[in-house]
């Protein structure tokens, strides 16, 4: 498996440039822009297929934004008991009114809640294979499977994982001068670190299906 080749692979498509630049359009568009999420699931698929360049084009964008909206939806869904603890947790504390035991209570519930969404972002590589890979809402929702390809190959899992995160670093560092120059490099930053995540995800998919 090469995860280094996350990071470059979107530049062997002769058509990068149109594909991102079509993407920055619809990721300003409020709602549409969940399709982006659908795109991700198309390079696992176009890998999957064994495409030389998994990079996907923006036909059939009904289709992305349909695996984008299932995305959004389940993602939703595995947030919401931490943001039920949270809206209880303020609620409690703005109730007892004190100063004090309102920052101590929202410091557990902050902690609490971090830690749920650090396991959260740890296994949602794995919800979006079983899902790209079943094409079914329901297999979001198929928590031994999930764990399964989560842990079957913990190695190569952790460093997909790793290789998403760090990408996401990488913009973060940079994204401040993206920003000065215009919103069109910062947009074009988001579309490379989502196309780096999900490359790498795929390679976790595609030896998942091989030892299967």
């Amino acid at each position: 498996m090469n995860f280094g080749k996350s990071f470059t692979y979107m530049f062997d498509d002769a058509n990068w440039v149109s594909k991102f630049l079509v993407g920055i359009v619809i990721s300003m568009v409020p709602i549409l822009n969940i399709a982006w999420a659908g795109y991700g699931i198309g390079i696992m698929r176009n890998m999957a297929r064994g495409m030389e360049k998994p990079l996907p084009s923006w036909d059939n964008l009904g289709e992305k934004f349909k695996d984008g909206l299932v995305i959004f939806v389940a993602g939703f869904i595995y947030a919401l008991p931490a943001l039920i603890v949270i809206g209880i947790g303020v609620g409690v504390a703005t109730a007892i009114g004190d100063d004090n035991i309102f920052t101590v209570v929202m410091v557990v519930v902050g902690c609490c809640a971090s830690v749920y969404f650090l396991a959260f972002s740890f296994l949602q590589p794995a919800l979006l294979i079983h899902y790209a890979r079943t094409n079914s809402f329901g297999a979001l929702f198929q928590v031994s499977e999930v764990f399964k390809l989560a842990t079957q190959n913990i190695g190569d899992y952790l460093m997909a994982w790793v290789t998403g995160l760090l990408a996401g670093a990488v913009l973060s560092i940079i994204s401040p001068v993206l920003a000065l120059l215009c919103i069109v490099p910062l947009l074009l930053g988001i579309a490379w670190v989502m196309c780096v995540s999900y490359y790498a995800y795929g390679q976790v998919g595609l030896s998942a299906i091989a030892k299967s």
